[in-house]
């Protein structure tokens, strides 16, 4: 997902992944070039649109569908700043990635929530919601080693232009009941975190968890943030299956809304004084 701020700087949010489920045994099959969203699609894209510098790359989770496109980003575009969930997890391309980062020199930060505001320009600012991690007492504390990323994905609310979306990477029905007991808590408090969950009911736009799964966007979600549209992201005859059609239904009965990148390609939206124009690549 790639967000221009009215002044022009450029965030990109996660860079999509190729999984492979091949066994290692099975190595031999492997193409000498294969396919890899970020050299083909990510990179290409970002220099057709002019994008030569981002101001932060946000990876929300550290699957590999989410950060593999990244690799190359990292490597083909001038990053200004990485910003990851604070977990690491055991995995090839995420152990490259970071090291690519820090031989490039890329500050590295760590968000999550009563992280201060995020201001990018005068119109722009996030707020990271999760995930949630108990205080442990230390200054300084080992970032923890977790295998089931989604659940610690960053949650965070941009407001643009007048307009508020929510981005949810691929979070869990229990992260997400967490994060709603942490605004309920934080309700009498006088900071932005308490304005956010004051105004539950004036989403613009929600990027839905894990691609449309069954295990996220719960009703109890859907119902504390009330989105006026819904951002699906999916691919074509997926494995998996997703969107689920109970997470669809849901949605259909609390959004005005719905789109799907599995049948509407890529999704525009020009946010301007608080009102979303929104275009698709396929009708």
């Amino acid at each position: 997902m790639l967000v221009t701020t009215p002044e022009g700087k450029h965030i990109l949010i996660d860079g999509g992944g190729t999984v492979n489920f091949r066994k290692e045994k099975d190595a031999w099959k492997e193409r000498r070039a294969p396919y890899e969203v970020g050299a083909k699609v990510v990179v290409p894209l970002l220099k057709k649109r002019g994008v030569h510098q981002l101001e932060a790359v946000i990876m929300s989770h550290g699957d590999q569908d989410h950060i593999g496109g990244l690799q190359a980003v990292l490597q083909e575009i001038p990053v200004k700043s990485v910003v990851f969930n604070g977990t690491l997890t055991n995995s090839a391309s995420f152990r490259k990635l970071m090291l690519t980062a820090v031989q490039q020199r890329i500050p590295i930060y760590e968000a999550g929530v009563d992280r201060e505001v995020w201001k990018f320009d005068s119109h722009t600012e996030i707020q990271f919601l999760a995930p949630i991690f108990p205080e442990s007492g230390e200054i300084i504390k080992p970032l923890p080693l977790i295998k089931e990323q989604n659940h610690a994905s960053l949650v965070f609310v941009l407001q643009m232009n007048g307009s508020r979306i929510l981005f949810t990477g691929d979070t869990d029905q229990a992260a997400e009941h967490k994060i709603l007991l942490y605004l309920e808590e934080r309700s009498s408090q006088d900071d932005i975190i308490s304005r956010i969950a004051a105004a539950g009911d004036r989403i613009d736009v929600m990027k839905v968890a894990h691609h449309g799964s069954k295990t996220s966007t719960s009703a109890l979600w859907l119902n504390a943030w009330k989105p006026k549209a819904a951002v699906i992201s999916a691919g074509v005859n997926n494995m998996y299956g997703h969107p689920h059609p109970d997470v669809v239904g849901r949605l259909e009965r609390s959004s005005n809304l719905i789109y799907q990148t599995n049948l509407h390609g890529e999704i525009q939206m020009r946010i301007k004084d608080g009102h979303i124009d929104t275009r698709t690549k396929l009708p």
